[in-house]
Formats: C-alpha cells, sequence, structure tokens
C-alpha cells in the first residue's frame, strides 16, 4: 500500500472534522441527503458526459494504483539492465530469445525483442520514444478526469445551496428556522469544496506524478536497452543508466508491472555467466 496517498485522505478527513468539532458546529447539521445526491450525483453525471467509457474504466484503475505501492525502482532498472548486458556480452543477444516471455514489464519486453530481431538502433529509437509518447500522454488524460470532476463538483455545491436557499426562503415561517434552513443548504458548498479540493484534485496531482515517474523509467530503460544493443560495455551501461538517476529523484512507476524474482544475481567474474535474476522463473 502506498502510505502518502492514504494518509493524506486520512489526514484530510480528520481535519475537517476536527475543525466542526472545535467549531461547535454539530456533524448532523451537516448531514444533508439532498445535497449529497447533487454534488455526487451531479459531478459523476458531469464526468460521464465528458469522457468516453474507456477513458473513465482506465482512470478509475490509474486511481486504484495510486494507493499500492510500486512494483519496481528505476534503481532495480538499472541492475535488471546491467545483469542483461553482461549475459549478453557473454552469450550473444540470441540467448536472450527463450527468456523473453518471462519478463513481465511489457516496455521491457518490446525492446528486448527488437534487439533480438536485431533492429538498428535509430529504428529502436524511433519506435519506443513514441510508445513512451502515447502512453504519457494516455496517463494523462486519466488526471485529467479527475481534474474535471474536480472542477465540476464545487459548482455542483453551489447549485445545491442554491436550491436550498430556495426551498428555506420559500417554506420557513420565521427567522430562526430560516437561519437553520441556511445553514444547511451551505452544507451542499461544503461538500463540493471538500470533494474537489481533498480527493478529485490530489488525486489527479497523484496520478500526473505516477505519469512523469512511468516515463522517467522507460526512458531508462530505453536508453539502458540502446546501450546493450550498440555493444558497449556493460560497465560503459551501468554509468549511463546512474547517471539518469543521479539526475533524477528516485521515483517509481503507477503501474503494477512486473519482473520474477527481484532480487539481483551476484555476477561472477569468472566462468560462465548464469541467467539474470530478471526473467529467471
Amino acid at each position: 500500500m502506498d502510505i502518502t496517498t492514504i494518509l493524506g485522505f486520512g489526514l484530510g478527513i480528520a481535519i475537517l472534522v476536527v475543525s466542526l468539532l472545535m467549531g461547535n458546529i454539530p456533524l448532523k447539521a451537516l448531514m444533508n441527503p439532498e445535497a449529497i445526491l447533487i454534488v455526487f450525483g451531479g459531478t459523476a453525471t458531469a464526468v460521464l458526459i465528458s469522457f468516453s467509457t474507456n477513458t473513465l474504466k482506465d482512470a478509475y484503475s490509474g486511481a486504484k494504483g495510486c494507493f499500492y505501492r510500486d512494483s519496481y525502482t528505476p534503481e532495480l532498472c538499472v541492475g535488471y539492465l546491467n545483469e542483461i548486458s553482461v549475459y549478453v556480452r557473454q552469450q550473444g543477444m540470441l540467448a536472450l530469445v527463450p527468456l523473453i516471455h518471462r519478463i513481465e514489464i511489457p516496455f521491457l519486453k518490446t525492446g528486448l525483442r527488437m534487439m533480438v530481431d536485431n533492429r538498428s538502433i535509430r529504428h529502436m529509437r524511433e519506435k519506443l520514444s513514441t510508445e513512451i509518447e502515447v502512453s504519457y500522454r494516455k496517463e494523462l488524460e486519466y488526471a485529467t478526469v479527475f481534474e474535471y470532476a474536480g472542477g465540476f463538483s464545487p459548482t455542483m455545491g453551489i447549485i445545491g445551496a442554491v436550491i436550498g436557499l430556495i426551498h428555506t426562503v420559500a417554506a420557513s415561517q420565521d427567522a430562526v428556522q430560516m437561519g437553520q434552513g441556511v445553514a444547511q443548504a451551505f452544507s451542499a458548498t461544503l461538500y463540493g469544496v471538500a470533494l474537489a479540493n481533498l480527493f478529485l484534485l490530489p488525486l489527479a496531482g497523484k496520478l500526473k506524478q505516477r505519469a512523469r515517474e512511468e516515463c522517467f523509467k522507460k526512458t531508462l530503460m530505453m536508453e539502458g536497452m540502446i546501450s546493450i544493443q550498440a555493444e558497449d560495455h556493460p560497465i560503459v551501461t551501468e554509468e549511463k543508466l546512474k547517471a539518469f538517476i543521479h539526475e533524477e529523484p528516485s521515483v517509481t512507476s503507477p503501474r503494477q508491472a512486473r519482473i520474477n524474482n527481484r532480487s539481483l544475481p551476484a555476477v561472477g567474474s569468472t566462468g560462465k555467466q548464469s541467467m539474470p535474476k530478471v526473467v529467471r522463473g
């Protein structure tokens, strides 16, 4: 589980509740079923109109990923690619053929297949760069869904407040009753603003961050595979990849892609190189 996402949501709710209690505002006064229906139902309706079904499904899957820790880090990618580099240098590129299907990261699998097919470095860079860009744009679209929702919900809160005020003014017989009705009507505004700023917009920000991190890791893997294809020495490949990490904070991917057996193998100094554990079943 990703503790930062869970902790952030939990603290947001706790701070809101505590602040209401400190102001001697009874929570019962905020229980307004009509306001909840208008804010949540109206926001959901607006989002359904704005996006396709597939985009909404993918955005939901991406949002669920924000609650889980990432499967692999750039440091692990560097170690895996260095092991592959050593293995290829000692066993040959074709030795990867029976191992590729065991790799669970689709992007890495695509690149290794291109290496085995002896594609040119230029072709690899163009193909993989395009895949990175398309994937990045698609993941940013998931964040856009929640940004739109975060824009709709405060407006729905205002609509709910206006409806509540109209009902209060029309039905109230005295000033006390009107005051209570006005207070309850404005609970819709609270729902809308809280939903946007405590949940929807932070979730959109998290998805954007994960998209940038995934883009960085894929770029890291692309440069590593291109270095191997260029027949660089494994030490040179490792230095190139570590330079990427030094330029970028340690980040992780939003996807649930995994590699079988994540522990890195020890590279022997002599003798036949063992199969990299990145592809070992």
